[in-house]
């Protein structure tokens, strides 16, 4: 998605529009940006090479995400969920797995 002031967004990606984002993170070893969202028919995460044009990925599990993160040191990244039951992670930001809490 791209907005030269911040109001009118234009779609990068099928499913873009319709997501509540929440979160956003940079992968300089990756090379891309993964966003977060609430859940939706299409999915709950995005990934982009660019910052312009984004991909889905599959729905995740029935979790609204409200931030992700990149840890170098253990080269993965991590989405946290609202309800705290679980979490997601991914190595390459374009393939996740669930890992429920407790």
């Amino acid at each position: 998605m791209t907005s030269g002031d911040g109001i009118t967004w234009t779609e990068g990606g099928t499913g873009l529009l319709t997501a509540n984002w929440r979160g956003i993170c940079w992968s300089a070893e990756q090379g891309i940006f993964v966003a977060v969202a609430e859940l939706t028919a299409d999915g709950n995460i995005a990934w982009s090479r660019d910052g312009v044009s984004w991909n889905m990925v599959p729905r995740i599990g029935n979790s609204n995400f409200y931030g992700v993160a990149w840890s170098k040191e253990r080269c993965l990244f991590v989405a946290c969920n609202s309800t705290q039951s679980a979490y997601a992670v991914s190595r390459n930001g374009k393939i996740w797995r669930e890992v429920p809490i407790g």
